[in-house]
């Protein structure tokens, strides 16, 4: 969705990316057309589901009494509403 909290979910994936936690999913999922997946039947769009699960993963795995992580965790609630806001 777009939004702040959209854009809240953004920076905390690209604060993973930054220490190294994930890479760019056009690297990590081949043949990912992102101009595609707006086709909830097609496989672009099973690909980018398949790496936000992943993204959820690696959030549970973070520490949440380190402040950087806690933040970073806070940041991929999948709830907008319950994400923490800028």
């Amino acid at each position: 969705r777009r939004g702040a909290p959209g854009d809240v979910w953004a920076l905390g994936v690209t604060m993973l990316y930054v220490p190294g936690k994930i890479g760019l999913p056009e690297r990590t999922v081949a043949h990912w057309q992102i101009a595609e997946v707006r086709d909830k039947t097609g496989q672009a769009y099973r690909q980018m589901m398949a790496w936000v699960d992943s993204v959820a993963g690696i959030r549970e795995r973070l520490d949440r009494e380190d402040a950087v992580e806690g933040l970073v965790c806070q940041m991929l609630e999948e709830a907008p509403n319950s994400r923490v806001r800028a």
